[in-house]
């Protein structure tokens, strides 16, 4: 079903893993409504544009060429630099200065690159949390030693088994960001034992930071989830990014995208690093392969959901979900342009009072 919140929102959005995009290679694709073209140059800097050139429209991404750090057209060789401009026409003696190809601020993190969205081409604002370091606990209470702080070291690298891909789905980011404050799904899409509990929701614009107990085990069903000693701290990062990290349980940190290809549909990418075990040094484990695949079916678990979801404003929400809920919602607004935010992107006043 067609998304009813805008398809517009401003913030940070991931349009590929680092490995799709080596030295020299073109990387078609379409998101927000726009063909672009991502790049690599010999720098090793990516670069992502409109895809097509300025001089006759030609798609850069059929048959365009990488040279040192520009990029070439496939139909009259001229060039265009890291920041869109004219750099040569091979014919003449000079480039047409007047002419630009629009780029977007690229940030390449966690063997993922990520674009900046924003309709009104302001610049970022906020920058894309790191999976390793950007949580507030990482550090010497990880069980490091004073002053360690945990890195991609402490992790087997992201490989295809580790990963998730799922394209041109009919499903809007903020579903996906809402489902970190549904407590109650745990245990029917999830199948946990007890019903976590929030033990955070905080919001320092724009990140919105969620924490919760919850446990997959289930020798302890029956207990109190006051007992319980695991759980995940999670920190949103506008609306297309979550970024995870599990305590207690299985070592694992996440990094769950959500993009908007068109104003219909998103395309889903989920990355999954598993803790190494002390003394591996191998880039690979099959235990660690085993583990993250159980990660990922959790999110498959619920893109079953978000795929064929309704987006409800008002919600007919129960009293223990009113606050998360509405506070979220409400946060949420600022990613929106204001003169597009429809009646369903969702007010603390639209929020239907809980039975």
């Amino acid at each position: 079903m067609k998304p009813t919140l805008p398809m517009n929102p401003t913030g940070w959005f991931q349009v590929a893993w680092s490995d799709e995009v080596r030295v020299g290679q073109v990387h078609r694709m379409r998101y927000f409504g726009r063909d672009l073209v991502a790049w690599r140059g010999h720098s090793g800097r990516v670069t992502v544009m409109d895809a097509y050139c300025e001089h006759l429209g030609a798609h850069l991404g059929y048959g365009g060429t990488v040279v040192e750090d520009r990029i070439r057209c496939p139909f009259h060789g001229w060039e265009w630099t890291e920041q869109g401009r004219n750099h040569c026409i091979p014919y003449e003696d000079r480039p047409n200065l007047g002419k630009r190809i629009n780029t977007m601020p690229v940030v390449e993190r966690n063997e993922s690159i990520y674009v900046w969205h924003d309709v009104d081409r302001r610049p970022p604002h906020f920058d894309v949390p790191d999976v390793f370091t950007g949580f507030a606990s990482d550090g010497a209470s990880d069980g490091a030693s004073d002053g360690e702080t945990t890195g991609p070291q402490d992790y087997y690298p992201l490989c295809e088994h580790a990963r998730l891909l799922d394209t041109s789905l009919e499903l809007h980011p903020q579903y996906v960001l809402e489902n970190g404050v549904d407590f109650a799904h745990f245990k029917y899409v999830h199948q946990v034992p007890i019903v976590p509990k929030f033990t955070r929701q905080e919001f320092e614009d724009p990140i919105a930071f969620v924490d919760f107990t919850i446990t997959f085990d289930e020798r302890d069903a029956g207990g109190s989830i006051e007992d319980i000693d695991s759980g995940v701290e999670a920190l949103n990062c506008g609306v297309g990014l979550a970024v995870t990290k599990s305590w207690g349980m299985i070592d694992n940190r996440t990094v769950l995208a959500t993009t908007p290809v068109d104003d219909s549909t998103c395309d889903v990418r989920f990355s999954v690093w598993i803790g190494r075990r002390e003394g591996d040094d191998r880039d690979h484990s099959e235990s660690a392969d085993k583990h993250a695949r159980g990660v990922i079916e959790q999110v498959e678990a619920d893109l079953v959901i978000w795929s064929h979801q309704k987006y409800a404003s008002p919600a007919a929400l129960s009293r223990g979900e009113y606050p998360g809920f509405t506070a979220l919602r409400t946060w949420a607004q600022q990613f929106y342009p204001p003169a597009d935010t429809p009646s369903t992107a969702s007010t603390t006043s639209s929020q239907e009072a809980p039975a």
